[in-house]
């Protein structure tokens, strides 16, 4: 766009120029190379004696403050219209595969940089300071009855009142009740293997200037090809990478001072380079629509946003969004087994069901693994009414052990077994906390800390640890979020033949679980442990009717008097001590049963999550289970038998089959059918069904995890 003919300049330094009441005085010194200092004009500051009254003062006051604000208007103004013109740029080189500068008709993009944008909110800000610098000055000049301190302080609340106005400018804008508003915008993001590196990389780098990524404008679009992206391991639903920039960007920061003294203002603007971080790309997988709930996933990470857990949102795109980029090492599957390591995963998960409140809302639904198997049955039935057609069964025969009408009764009577075992429904919500629901190592990182860093600090070694991915977090019982986590003891989904395979011998033994439960016990956001349970109102023979449980605090009346004599504590500490022990063992040894309870959930709630996941060739079978055509309510299409034979096993669209072995892809049906396996190994360990209901041929298959 060319550059506009109003007379109202852009630039801060012609509007300073233009301003009656500042001058603008220019230092080339060494200290400050291009430094600008903003000097108030003499006639500003000072006043002639007595010639004004306090009406005239008043009086050219306001017409000084409302001449600023005219001023400051436009130039938003036509800031904004900037930004607007470059959007549309950005917008059609996006869709139309045109660089922003053919988009604005082979001129440059209007769109100012992160540092002029500040600098004309800084200048803007000064002009304003001077103003009301200039309102004060009468009263400075009177002789001051005060002793020579009180103008020190006063200066120095000056000074602390400028850098409130001059705050540093940031990329980020804020809501009227202070929440960060995160930008969005409606555009698709197509992945490497269908545009190619390059235009990958030249969409990424267009979309981190459209979302406002903090620092990243400074990187010219035409400089894509130096931009570093690569791709992270662990994640399953979502394709994860590592954007960063050219090496020789750095951020900036801009550095004000303000009011040196009563009779001048004096701002100068330094730079100190600073890498500019990193972002975390993540691209949502192509079945996620079928998963979750965009929406309520980001309102979920905007209220951990205000408790300041997990990384911070940049940006949301169509299919995908930027994260924070947290310098750490992601957990390995030796990792959790470390003893001290599952201790800190503990009070990690402590501090998060502690930390967050439930809504409303969510108490109401209730748990949301039962949540999520009701919303993905559907889907997962019309699915499944294609693979069990007999044609379409591979080797490994039923991907849930047998149809699937059959295990979606067992899933519903261990639901049964489970609600009754709380005494109801009711009873059961009343022990949920915020829970993450998918803590596989993966989701799991270390910060890398070194130095002096607080994390070092023995007492705060597990702040080290950070859980991410909270796609899947809602409100859900203790005991799922650690059935959930030891079941993921048993994957390693970085083998490199059968990622999707589930070793029910590497489930935590007794001690392994009981080390776990322990550190979550004892470790409290609190000064003592309060179970989530409702107070009893009478005694029950349920087995869910946990008491409430609170852990007696160590208080200073039960210590002995200091006596230089004392060689051991008193017995009311001894008995206190003993007491809060049992508290602590009888709490572990409920949990323990929890988790045990629970273990079949994880798994019925993972098994549909694989089915959905998987994805079905041939335009015929996915028009049936998109119930574009009749699968559930009639017969399979012989063009769809047809496609489904074709293909010999069920495969994904890259080749992969329920038993195959791409390593480029995650065999999701493979996993589903090992959840299932272990889902009816549970049920003949809990009781809730024999092996003569089960039939011969599940028993035979069955997972059964020995504790």
């Amino acid at each position: 766009m060319p550059r506009s003919n109003s007379s109202h300049s852009t630039d801060p330094r012609d509007a300073l120029l233009q301003k009656p009441y500042l001058s603008e005085k220019y230092t080339g010194s060494q200290e400050s190379p291009g430094g600008w200092h903003y000097v108030p004009s003499r006639e500003q500051h000072v006043p002639s004696t007595g010639s004004l009254s306090n009406r005239e003062q008043s009086a050219k006051l306001a017409e000084r403050v409302k001449a600023w604000l005219h001023n400051e208007k436009q130039r938003q103004e036509d800031r904004r219209e900037r930004k607007r013109s470059a959007k549309r740029a950005i917008h059609q080189a996006l869709h139309m595969h045109r660089s922003p500068g053919e988009s604005m008709g082979g001129g440059d993009i209007p769109a100012p940089s992160d540092s002029s944008g500040d600098e004309e909110t800084q200048n803007s800000l000064n002009q304003l300071e001077a103003i009301l610098a200039a309102a004060q000055a009468p009263s400075s000049a009177a002789p001051s009855r005060r002793p020579s301190t009180s103008s020190r302080r006063g200066s120095s609340g000056r000074r602390s009142r400028t850098r409130s106005l001059m705050g540093n400018a940031s990329d980020t804008d804020y809501a009227s009740d202070g929440e960060p508003v995160v930008p969005a915008c409606e555009v698709y993001l197509r992945t490497v293997e269908e545009v190619g590196i390059d235009e990958f990389k030249r969409q990424v780098l267009t979309l981190a200037h459209t979302l406002k990524c903090k620092g990243w404008r400074r990187v010219q679009l035409d400089r894509f090809k130096d931009v570093t992206i690569e791709r992270i391991s662990g994640a399953l639903t979502n394709a994860v990478y590592m954007v960063s920039p050219p090496q020789d960007i750095s951020a900036s920061s801009n550095l004000t001072t303000a009011l040196a003294n009563d009779s001048q203002v004096s701002v100068t603007s330094t730079r100190s380079a600073k890498p500019l971080a990193k972002l975390l790309l993540r691209i949502y997988g192509p079945q996620v629509s079928h998963l979750i709930d965009r929406g309520t996933e980001l309102s979920i990470l905007r209220r951990l946003a205000r408790k300041s857990i997990g990384p911070r949102l940049l940006g949301t795109f169509e299919n995908g969004r930027f994260e924070e980029f947290f310098n750490a090492t992601t957990l390995t599957k030796d990792d959790i087994r470390v003893p001290e390591t599952s201790r800190h995963i503990a009070k990690r998960l402590k501090e998060l069901h502690e930390g967050m409140e439930l809504e409303d809302r969510e108490r109401e639904m209730g748990p949301v693994s039962w949540c999520n198997w009701y919303k993905w049955a559907p889907r997962t039935k019309r699915i499944m009414a294609c693979l069990d057609a007999t044609e379409n069964l591979s080797q490994k025969g039923y991907v849930c052990g047998c149809p699937w009408e059959k295990f979606e009764v067992a899933v519903e009577r261990y639901k049964a077994w489970l609600y009754d075992r709380y005494g109801g429904e009711e009873n059961m919500k009343k022990q949920m906390v915020f829970a993450h629901n998918d803590t596989q190592y993966g989701n799991i990182m270390r910060l890398q800390a070194s130095g002096k860093s607080p994390l070092l600090i023995p007492s705060n070694e597990h702040r080290q640890l950070v859980v991410i991915d909270f796609e899947y977090a809602s409100a859900n019982t203790p005991g799922f979020e650690f059935a959930n986590h030891f079941c993921e003891w048993m994957s390693n989904y970085h083998d490199p033949v059968s990622p999707y395979f589930m070793h029910h011998t590497k489930f935590p033994t007794p001690q392994e679980q009981r080390n776990f439960l322990r550190a979550y016990v004892e470790h409290s956001l609190t000064s003592s442990f309060t179970s989530k349970s409702a107070p009893a109102t009478g005694t029950s023979s349920e087995p869910s009717a946990s008491p409430t449980l609170r852990l007696p605090a160590r208080s200073s009346s039960s210590m002995p008097s200091f006596m230089l004599d004392a060689r051991t504590p008193g017995a009311s500490y001894k008995e206190e001590e003993a007491s809060r022990q049992r508290g602590i063992i009888e709490e572990v040894d409920r949990l323990e049963g929890e988790a045990k309870a629970w273990r079949a959930a994880s798994h019925a709630m993972w098994c549909v999550w694989g089915i959905v996941q998987a994805k079905i060739p041939g335009s015929e079978i996915e028009a049936v289970i998109n119930k574009q055509q009749c699968g559930i309510d009639g017969p399979v299409s012989e063009e769809a038998r047809a496609a489904a034979s074709d293909s010999g096993d069920v495969r994904f669209e890259d080749g992969k089959g329920v038993g195959g072995e791409d390593e480029d892809e995650f065999d999701y049906l493979g996993y589903a059918q090992q959840r299932a396996l272990l889902f009816w190994g549970d049920m003949l360990t809990l009781g809730i069904m024999t092996p003569e209901e089960l039939g011969e041929e599940i028993v035979e298959k069955a997972k059964v995890v020995a504790w």
